[in-house]
């Protein structure tokens, strides 16, 4: 959340999260968002019962804010059988159409997802996640956050539309070929078998978030999840430095496991 202090020339950076509009709309003005606050990163913002207005755009709206950063999705129109990236089409749809100063991010796959693969991968040495051939450009949590605070921060991003993705495409064979290097062991790709992912997912995961991630994957699979041309470039530069590499990120996360182990 930014606020003004009164001067025009200073904006405060508070250590507080994104705005949460799911939890806004159904909590009906739990947060306190002072009268100086004048822009928001919404990261969840969720039509409830078909209405958008009560997503967070009416409390946008409401507060008058001059400038919303909204978290969506890449590809998002092409993915409208995955619920969560239904919902998001909807509301890139609202922004456009009513009357708030936007800017859409749209991140691919995050590359902290595979944080919560720790023991598969330094226990049986499995990479489980089905991201098939050629794979995907998936991207690092610090770019996106990166990019949503300059879009929000700097001038000449009012009605944009970012695709925010990786360097390079990661396969499922490619994340085991990296993994096996940076932890000096044979990481296997369990390939692609849907039904055997859905309900591993269901054993950590409530039955309906593993519907959505199953079909998010087999979307995957079949229509392709690969960066556009000038994505890269465009990230680039409004970054000021490339987009970090899937193969740095192991090689933290390996660094960082090794530590925390008693």
């Amino acid at each position: 959340v930014l606020a003004h202090d009164g001067s025009a020339a200073h904006i405060e950076r508070r250590c507080e999260p994104a705005i949460d509009a799911e939890r806004l709309a159904t909590s009906r003005g739990a947060y306190d968002i002072d009268d100086g606050v004048d822009r928001a990163n919404f990261v969840k913002m969720h039509p409830f019962n078909g209405d958008v207005m009560d997503s967070g755009l009416g409390l946008a709206k409401k507060l008058k804010l001059q400038h919303v950063v909204y978290h969506s999705v890449f590809k998002a129109e092409q993915f409208k059988d995955v619920p969560h990236f239904a919902s998001k089409v909807v509301i890139e749809s609202a922004l456009r159409q009513f009357d708030v100063p936007y800017t859409i991010i749209r991140p691919n796959y995050f590359i902290q997802n595979d944080l919560t693969l720790k023991d598969a991968l330094m226990g049986p040495g499995i990479y489980p996640m089905p991201l098939g051939t050629p794979g995907i450009s998936v991207v690092d949590i610090r770019d996106i956050a990166e990019a949503a605070a300059i879009a929000l921060t700097t001038d000449g991003h009012f009605g944009k539309s970012y695709n925010l993705n990786g360097p390079s495409l990661l396969s499922g064979t490619g994340a085991a070929s990296i993994w096996s290097k940076v932890l000096h062991k044979e990481i296997r790709y369990t390939g692609e078998a849907m039904d055997q992912f859905e309900e591993q997912m269901r054993q950590k995961a409530p039955s309906w978030m593993a519907y959505d991630f199953r079909m998010m994957f087999q979307g995957y699979l079949e229509r392709g999840f690969a960066a556009e041309e000038g994505d890269v470039e465009m990230l680039t530069k409004l970054l000021g430095h490339p987009p970090r590499r899937y193969v740095d990120f192991a090689q933290e996360a390996v660094q960082y496991w090794q530590t925390k182990q008693p």
